[in-house]
């Protein structure tokens, strides 16, 4: 096919209210997806956003659950004499040879 031949063919096609209308068309479903592709994602971003914030919220919730943990812990500890006299006696051990 020569080029001369291929551009009488295409033309024909853009000169046909038929081919017209069916660019048309074709121009608007193009639009149309375009819009919905936009739309999905805008909502996939949006999603990220919530999934990263419920996230962190989880994280703060599990951080401080653990510390609490820990203070309940060493509150108990603390609470034996023995851990109380070594602890005390480590001190006056350490301000000693300071």
């Amino acid at each position: 096919m020569s080029a001369d031949t291929f551009i009488q063919k295409t033309k024909k096609l853009y000169i046909d209210t038929r081919t017209q209308r069916n660019m048309a068309k074709l121009t608007e479903d193009i639009s149309e997806v375009h819009s919905i592709m936009t739309k999905n994602i805008q909502d996939v971003l949006n999603h990220g956003e919530r999934l990263d914030s419920k996230l962190t919220s989880a994280l703060c919730f599990d951080s401080l659950h653990t510390c609490k943990s820990v203070l309940r812990h060493l509150k108990r500890v603390l609470k034996q004499p023995d851990v109380i006299t070594k602890l005390m006696s480590l001190v006056i051990t350490a301000i000693a040879y300071a």
